[in-house]
């Protein structure tokens, strides 16, 4: 009520009194508008776009009241009401007004239970029905890209039974074959000699098969018949990765837009402080990104639109700045490209790519914040020399530390860095700085 209330000075009609409304899930279970009965409503978010809303009954058990299935929404359900384990009780809310399916609705249970006992990391998911299956989603062969993909298996099967325009595939979340106990794994001896194109490719194929298959509607039946779509062999069903394998880390999801919000993070996130060096525009909603997050990229589906026109101008006045302030041979090698390069870039002789864009403005920000971080570093670290000093007296604190009284006294003005080797040799003298 308070939050709500804080708005209200906002209310533009004649009609005054609260702008926000109060969602039904903040009364309590069949006690909608009644404000007299409101209910403790917690939050479990795990990221802008996943999270749960419940309550806690009396003996400490989560009440799903709403819930998000993002991330969640592209796999085959796993099973249905009529086959919902026991273990976990059926919501008192009609799945409808949650928001999610019922597997769904108990995967958040599971999340929000691992969470009220202390170690929200830890989730166990293995016994719900089918979570030991493969986990496989629909999807539909809606451009040439995606149909091509079973060319290797259309090929001399009458028409009627091809994978057809439009028509309905499954695809399968397979493991790397790093992750599998039998998987041959290179020998460094032997990789030794080889041309980086043979290393390349020693690389690609230890990692995770592109496995698909045909629609069909007995899933196990179809996850035999699978394939990778890159190189038309069959994938073996243990290559793939089931419902808990791939729902492993689901309530660690990451969220980049604020700092704190990393796997293993909890708590409260922080504002994330962002500098904009220029606009690449592109069409987001008709990038179908879900589906090629889970299917690999399509270059169909890239709606770019170019970088606005100032980009390049802002890039280089970034880039002149930070050389000016670091020197050249800092960025480039934060940027990882040559000095003669980034010479060149600056005498106009080559242009601006877009990922020799995103390279330097990345390296730049990153030399950045290190001199920032730095820059924290020293300014504490004199204050600390500076009480030592006015402590012990400059004499005193240079038998102590075994320096120079006339370079302790440039360290204390700012005219000598505070060096790893300073940091080193005070620690060695029982004299180490305070972290910060």
């Amino acid at each position: 009520d308070r939050v709500r209330g804080w708005f209200d000075p906002l209310n533009p009609y004649d009609k005054k009194g609260p702008i926000l409304k109060l969602e039904e899930a903040n009364y309590g279970i069949g006690k909608h508008g009644d404000s007299g009965q409101l209910e403790p409503l917690y939050c479990l978010a795990v990221s802008s776009k996943r999270y749960a809303l419940f309550n806690v009954d009396g003996a400490g058990h989560p009440i799903i009241r709403k819930a998000s299935g993002h991330g969640l929404g592209h796999l085959v359900a796993p099973y249905g009401e009529q086959n919902a384990p026991r273990a976990i009780p059926a919501p008192i809310v009609p799945l409808n007004e949650i928001g999610v399916e019922r597997w769904q609705h108990d995967v958040w249970y599971r999340i929000v239970t691992a969470a009220l006992e202390g170690h929200p990391e830890q989730v166990f998911l293995n016994d719900l029905p089918g979570f030991t299956q493969p986990a496989v989603s629909h999807y539909a062969a809606t451009t040439p890209t995606l149909l091509k993909w079973f060319q290797h298996f259309n090929r001399g099967k009458p028409y009627r039974e091809q994978v057809r325009p439009f028509g309905f595939m499954l695809a399968f979340m397979a493991r790397k074959l790093m992750e599998l106990v039998d998987a041959p794994v290179p020998n460094a001896a032997e990789a030794e000699g080889k041309t980086k194109r043979r290393a390349t490719a020693t690389r690609k194929a230890m990692d995770a098969p592109r496995a698909i298959a045909p629609f069909d509607r007995d899933l196990i039946r179809a996850a035999k018949s699978c394939f990778d779509r890159n190189t038309g062999l069959p994938v073996s069903a243990n290559c793939l990765k089931t419902h808990a394998q791939a729902l492993l880390r689901y309530h660690l999801h990451p969220e980049a837009k604020f700092e704190g919000g990393d796997y293993t993070h909890t708590g409260v996130t922080r504002r994330r402080h962002i500098v904009a060096n220029g606009i690449h525009l592109i069409g987001k909603e008709a990038n179908r990104w879900e589906e090629q997050f889970h299917l690999g990229a399509d270059p169909e589906a890239q709606s770019d639109y170019g970088m606005q026109p100032d980009v390049q101008a802002q890039v280089m006045e970034m880039i002149r700045n930070a050389i000016e302030q670091h020197s050249i041979r800092v960025v480039a090698k934060a940027a990882k490209v040559s000095r003669n390069l980034l010479s060149e870039v600056l005498k106009g002789r080559t242009s601006l790519s877009k990922t020799l864009i995103v390279r330097l403005t990345n390296a730049i920000t990153m030399v950045n914040e290190k001199e920032r971080k730095r820059g924290e570093r020293d300014k504490a670290c004199r204050a600390w020399l500076r009480g030592l000093v006015a402590e012990h007296g400059i004499r005193g604190f240079a038998e102590m530390s075994g320096l120079d009284d006339g370079y302790i006294t440039k360290v204390l003005s700012g005219n000598r860095r505070i060096t790893n080797m300073l940091v080193r040799r005070l620690s060695v003298a029982g004299l180490g700085f305070p972290r910060i």
